[in-house]
């Protein structure tokens, strides 16, 4: 009896190191890293490959930046959680084009360092692109990456409108100027009565992080 006894525990003291060595083998090949841009390749495929293409490398920020053209953008909101990317060159008021993600409004103007106001649209309902655009404050920060470049915005003021009211995105600003803008309110649907708008003035211009 004893000679098995010991045979028994000396074969469950192998096993046992063999099975902590596997554990300790498996942990280090299978260590977890998170994909940072998982959402946007989930929730705005298409856009993150024409974005991903069309990205241009930026050695140096001029002391003039003006982008010529507004393919696709990316926007970044953390006070309110938006990170999405932005259409260019469609038509704001298809249906098929809000329902993947703000666009910017072609009739304005396109981002730059000097007077410029550069507006852009999004749902507050369906994908709720832009639904708690209202919890902007003052000071808040907005981040449009396009073309290389990082132009970074930071909240004025936010004004309600009637529907019918452009005068905000009309206005002729004497600074680097965004504007975003929504309906009004919450839930409104596709013809609400007023629209939500949001200033922010330019602060900076830098380089735009590229997506892997």
């Amino acid at each position: 009896m004893l000679i098995v006894f010991l045979i028994l525990l000396l074969t469950g003291c192998q096993v046992e190191e063999a099975v902590i060595e596997e554990i300790e083998e498996v942990e280090e090949v299978e260590e977890f890293v998170p994909d940072p841009y998982l959402h946007l390749k989930r929730n705005q495929p298409e856009l993150y490959e024409a974005y991903v293409s069309s990205f241009i490398h930026v050695d140096e920020v001029p002391e003039e930046v003006i982008v010529e053209e507004f393919s696709v953008g990316r926007i970044i909101i953390p006070a309110i959680d938006v990170d999405y990317f932005v259409q260019g060159g469609v038509d704001i008021y298809d249906p098929v084009y809000l329902n993947r993600g703000p666009v910017h409004m072609q009739m304005t103007d396109l981002p730059s360092n000097m007077p410029s106001n550069v507006s852009i649209g999004g749902h507050r309902m369906g994908p709720m692109h832009f639904f708690d655009l209202d919890q902007l404050e003052e000071g808040d920060l907005i981040f449009l990456d396009i073309k290389g470049y990082r132009f970074t915005y930071a909240v004025l003021w936010q004004e309600i409108l009637d529907k019918y009211d452009w005068s905000i995105i009309d206005e002729k600003t004497d600074y680097p100027a965004l504007s975003l803008q929504t309906c009004e309110p919450k839930y409104a649907g596709l013809d609400p009565d007023y629209r939500l708008f949001v200033r922010a003035k330019l602060v900076g211009v830098g380089k735009a992080i590229p997506l892997e």
